[in-house]
């Protein structure tokens, strides 16, 4: 059994540290009790020596008991016998009682705990009953309630009303003596002291419960603050509204450095886990804090919702019904990412808040762009616009199609690319994204089918009055790494032979056939050559919307018109494939026809290609590369001439 995980609609009423007695050993770990069952987790190592997890539904409880001088807790649940004894059974105990007592419909009233309360944080603590005398007692604090049960001393015998059982809101102050550990509060107008290790945590559960409320707590851990090599360790609460560190140690409050961090969630731009150090980093801002703490991950995991339907401070007006940004407002809000693309995007079609997960180690919020062409996810920070944008070939956009995928969330996958996203307007904003995108996707392919019909190549030979061909051409030094995406075209089918007759009567020594309602003619003692079948499939489908092998070459020239590179797989002439440099070389993908090809080596084909259908700003930014070389080689030829 893996360690305890909150199903919905569960909420865990208790945890507690004890040992299980079901065994000729006890193992020591930590029993969970929830609406829905009670689960008990060993501790890593006692897992390793043998120690096994189990799990009993709530509805099988029948009763529990608390006997003994070592103070033994039974759970009878059916046939299942359970004995349990360490510090917390006590609390465990009061929380089991009530929760059978619920089960079984009982009256509740003699109860130590309401329906579905749970227990936040618990602990031995001392009241001060003045300045001289005090009485240790143990406090819980529920989502309900605050109440501190004295131990039987002489102290609690002779000063009356040292209990406490009241509701949470009737705790109107709190204020914190850091150096002695000691807090002040007033519930119901009285003043109470209390003093001890747990007073830092107790401090900051009452203020986050006074500010927020206990049900937009998310959950407090142990954390250790960060400051460039200064450490301080403290409690970190979450909740639906902010984020919260108080700082723990005596030592922080003497050289005056236990300062509150209250970070309001409408200004987290993004959460993130270092790798190395393990570290959960919050930026808000041009100002980051850096955490230790337990499992960084689920922290993380835990504020997504909070950062999804918390809008951001500087974030446009949305609808209310899809949460989307007028087109208006979002087209001037895509320019300054506009400005580091090398291919600009087309018209905007749809624009709305979303928080970007990242592989459960990060999150961030951003604007989710549709355009005619492309899917842009520009993440935000207050005061700037991070110039990292996700940018996805719309066309190359497939929809996984997984029914189990939930339907408010955006998984988009494109050229090797995946990015998830939460968009805010949840199912009504990504049934909007994908009418929109199907809509955009057959337009970009009808054209591209165009293109391939009315596809017609120039001449590059002498006749030219420039040939570019050789005033743009660069002979890399040392190949350059390119990525060829090869389609995976299907067979040509097998010819059908028609009738001879005078209308379709074959040339001498060859056969009519018909695939498609195109004629081709065959010679009767060959196949079809690879050439003719490579036009023939080139012919008949799209290349963009068929399934790509990527393979890892070599280019030795490059230019305007063509290159001349190296594949570990065979090429045929006439075959058409994407070409794709490194993005910072040159972005993008060319597609490239084989003009000759020459096996020159085991697993080595080298082919001069063409570029069909060149975009402008490719042919723009292939020239400038070369002449760039060209003026660095001319510069070195001065000053070899120098010297």
């Amino acid at each position: 059994m893996s360690k305890f995980t909150v199903a919905p609609g569960e909420r865990v009423l208790v945890q507690g540290q004890c040992l299980d007695m079901n065994n000729t050993l006890a193992y020591k770990g930590t029993l969970t009790v929830t609406n829905q069952r009670v689960q008990f987790n060993p501790t890593t190592l006692n897992k390793a020596l043998g120690a096994g997890s189990w799990e009993l539904a709530a509805v099988q409880l029948e009763r529990v008991e608390l006997a003994g001088l070592k103070k033994v807790l039974t759970i009878v649940a059916g046939p299942n016998t359970i004995r349990l004894m360490g510090r917390d059974v006590l609390i465990l105990f009061d929380r089991l009682k009530s929760l059978v007592r619920e089960i079984h419909g009982g009256s509740g009233d003699d109860a130590a705990f309401n329906s579905g309360e749970c227990i936040l944080l618990q602990g031995d603590v001392a009241l001060e009953l003045n300045k001289v005398i005090s009485t240790k007692g143990h406090i819980t604090i529920t989502n309900q309630r605050i109440r501190f049960q004295p131990k039987k001393t002489l102290e609690s015998l002779l000063w009356r009303g040292t209990g406490l059982d009241a509701p949470l809101s009737s705790v109107t102050s709190v204020k914190l003596a850091a150096i002695r550990k000691r807090i002040e509060l007033v519930v119901g107008g009285k003043k109470r002291a209390y003093f001890g290790a747990l007073i830092p945590q107790l401090y900051g559960m009452l203020k986050v419960l006074i500010q927020d409320g206990s049900d937009n707590l998310l959950g407090n851990w142990t954390a250790t603050l960060h400051r460039g090599a200064l450490a301080q360790r403290g409690e970190l609460f979450a909740t639906t509204q902010r984020l919260l560190f108080y700082p723990t140690g005596a030592l922080d409050a003497i050289t005056g450095a236990s300062k509150e961090i209250s970070l309001s969630v409408s200004r987290i731009d993004s959460m993130e886990v270092t790798r190395i150090e393990e570290r959960l980093v919050v930026t808000a801002g041009q100002v980051q804090h850096q955490f230790t703490v337990a499992n960084p991950g689920k922290r993380v995991m835990a504020m997504v919702p909070s950062m999804i339907y918390t809008p951001s401070d500087e974030e446009p007006e949305v609808t209310t019904e899809a949460f989307t940004v007028d087109l208006a407002v979002a087209t001037t809000l895509l320019e300054p990412w506009k400005s580091s693309m090398i291919d600009q995007p087309g018209t905007l079609k749809l624009c709305g808040p979303a928080v970007q997960l990242q592989g459960g180690r990060g999150t961030r919020r951003g604007l989710l762009f549709l355009t005619s062409d492309k899917v842009i996810f520009g993440p935000t920070t207050h005061g700037n616009l991070q110039s990292n944008a996700v940018v996805l070939n719309l066309a190359s956009l497939v929809p996984l199609g997984n029914d189990e995928e939930p339907e408010n969330q955006l998984r988009l996958t494109a050229d090797s690319m995946t990015i998830k996203l939460f968009p805010r307007g949840e199912v009504a904003f990504t049934q909007l994204f994908w009418k929109l995108w199907a809509v955009e996707r057959e337009r970009i392919i009808q054209e591209a089918r165009l293109r391939l019909r009315e596809r017609k190549r120039k001449p590059s030979g002498p006749q030219d009055e420039y040939n570019r061909r050789q005033a743009f051409r660069l002979l890399f030094a040392r190949p350059k790494r390119a990525y060829l995406h090869i389609p995976q075209l299907p067979k040509m089918p097998e010819p059908e032979v028609a009738e001879v007759s005078a209308e379709n009567a074959a040339p001498v020594g060859g056969l009519v056939e018909r695939v498609d309602d195109v004629a081709v003619t065959q010679d009767q003692s060959a196949d079809a050559s690879s050439a003719e079948v490579n036009r023939w499939r080139s012919s008949h489908f799209d290349l963009s919307t068929l399934p790509k092998k990527m393979v890892i070459g070599k280019t030795i020239n490059l230019s305007d018109r063509g290159a001349f590179v190296a594949s570990p797989v065979e090429l045929e002439e006439k075959q058409e494939f994407y070409l794709q440099f490194d993005r910072n070389f040159l972005p993008g993908r060319l597609l490239a026809q084989v003009i000759h090809v020459k096996k020159t080596g085991k697993t080595e084909w080298r082919a001069g290609v063409e570029f069909l259908d060149m975009e402008a700003h490719h042919v723009g930014k292939i020239r400038q590369i070369v002449m760039e070389a060209q003026r660095e080689e001319l510069r070195e030829r001065a000053e070899m001439d120098v010297d």
